[in-house]
């Protein structure tokens, strides 16, 4: 991935590009990336689903990812375990 330049919030473009930030505040960042097929089909279904736009959906995969790792480092393993109504379910990120 690499970063290309940083943009303030109305700077003109795609819808995807002038999404404003909802966290600390400031100027967005864009950034090229190299996805797989599979990783664009999963974007494509969770946009399909959500109505999220593709920018949204990586900034929150971004963002879930990192709280993954957090709960990772404070339960010192390597799977995270969810539960749901009906069962558990251990989730390998390494």
């Amino acid at each position: 991935m690499s970063v290309q330049h940083t943009m303030s919030e109305d700077t003109q473009g795609d819808d995807d590009s002038r999404v404003p930030d909802k966290g600390v505040g400031g100027s967005l960042t864009r950034v090229t990336a190299n996805f797989t097929p599979r990783a664009m089909k999963a974007i494509d279904r969770i946009s399909t689903k959500t109505g999220d736009s593709k920018t949204d959906i990586l900034n929150k995969s971004v963002m879930m990812y990192e709280a993954f790792l957090e709960l990772l480092e404070r339960s010192d393993s390597e799977t995270l375990t969810v539960k749901l109504k009906d069962r558990e379910v251990d989730l390998w990120l390494f």
